[in-house]
């Protein structure tokens, strides 16, 4: 992706805790006019995590975010005729009867995309995909223990191979 010299170019800078200089949609049409297919599959497959988040905050019956590939009706005709986001999140949903059971296990839908996503990736995808479940296994121990809560169940889903997974559990009696 470093060949849009043009796409940085016209960006605004950032600044931390001011609004951008350019709305989402504005930035998509920016993308969609001058990235290849290749790269757009790649932004799609980041925004495809908001999407997955978005069918999470569907059924807590909180307000999605409007960045994703998919908007809220989208969303309801992809459950309804599962299509339009990956199978495990189909599959996950027919498993688990209540709202309850789908939410309490929903961080196993999430382990599955950033699975397939390291898997898919190389560079810097893959290493952001890497960071983003890493943070989740950190975050998910830190409230664990914060919490009073097992570690073990919070991470039930996860790999307990993973290096990561396996120091977050044996912090689990420290005392801070």
């Amino acid at each position: 992706m470093g060949k849009y010299f043009f796409l940085g170019s016209v960006l605004p800078p950032l600044k931390v805790g001011n609004e951008p200089g350019i709305i989402f949609e504005d930035l998509m049409t920016l993308f969609r006019d001058n990235m290849s297919a290749a790269d757009l599959e790649k932004v799609k497959a980041i925004l495809t995590y908001i999407d997955i988040k978005n069918v999470q905050s569907l059924l807590k019956k909180e307000e999605i975010d409007h960045r994703g590939n998919l908007n809220e009706k989208e969303l309801d005709e992809a459950t309804v005729n599962q299509s339009g986001l990956p199978a495990y999140v189909f599959e996950h949903l027919e498993e688990t009867e209540s709202v309850q059971e789908q939410l309490r296990h929903f961080s196993k839908v999430l382990i599955a995309y950033f699975k397939e996503m390291e898997k898919k990736y190389r560079g810097f995808l893959k290493g952001y995909f890497r960071f983003e479940h890493e943070w989740r296994v950190l975050l998910a121990g830190y409230r664990a223990k914060k919490l009073g809560l097992e570690p073990g169940m919070e991470l039930q889903h996860e790999d307990f191979h993973d290096p990561l997974v396996a120091q977050v559990l044996a912090q689990k009696d420290a005392p801070f």
